[in-house]
């Protein structure tokens, strides 16, 4: 269980690294390179970048919904928290995931809304990143909760727990 739990661990890590690595490039490097192009050079060059962005968005998101729910069912089954409302920031770092899945999807994506949104494309990259670096950070405060490990269940009567440790 270990291995998959540290697998699972990396898997969140390199899901948000996509998505923000992706997020940011597009907003530092792509859009201002873009800006500077004639309408139809922009365009095109655009239309080669766009799905190549949205693969990237769609592998980060599925790599963290994957790895986020499992970590969270792990957490939940292992750990009590004493100290903090652990399950209320889960849910506000939810919430905030899902809006950042939303938005990266809709802005890298071929809608209407998409094409809308393009138009001011590097203030829809803001909003995402800023809401990708607080989604982080509320998860950083989370992984620094004091943790108590739950009692083994009646049917685990060998086992004496976890090697998890209380913290982090």
């Amino acid at each position: 269980m270990e291995y998959l739990d540290l697998l699972m661990r990396v898997l969140h890590i390199f899901g948000a690294s996509v998505l923000v690595g992706a997020t940011l490039f597009m907003l530092m490097a792509v859009a201002p390179a873009l800006g500077k192009l004639a309408d139809e050079r922009r365009l095109e060059t655009f239309a080669a970048l766009r799905p190549h962005w949205a693969m990237l968005v769609g592998l980060g998101t599925g790599l963290l919904l994957v790895s986020g729910l499992y970590n969270t069912a792990m957490i939940s089954i292992r750990y009590k928290f004493p100290e903090v409302n652990y399950h209320a920031l889960l849910g506000i770092k939810i919430g905030l995931a899902l809006v950042v899945f939303a938005l990266a999807a809709i802005v890298s994506g071929r809608s209407g809304l998409a094409e809308r949104l393009r138009q001011k494309m590097t203030t829809w990259l803001a909003v995402t990143l800023t809401l990708l670096v607080v989604t982080m950070s509320v998860g950083a405060y989370m992984k620094s909760a004091v943790r108590v490990e739950k009692p083994p269940a009646a049917s685990d009567s060998g086992q004496t727990g976890s090697s998890h440790p209380a913290r982090g």
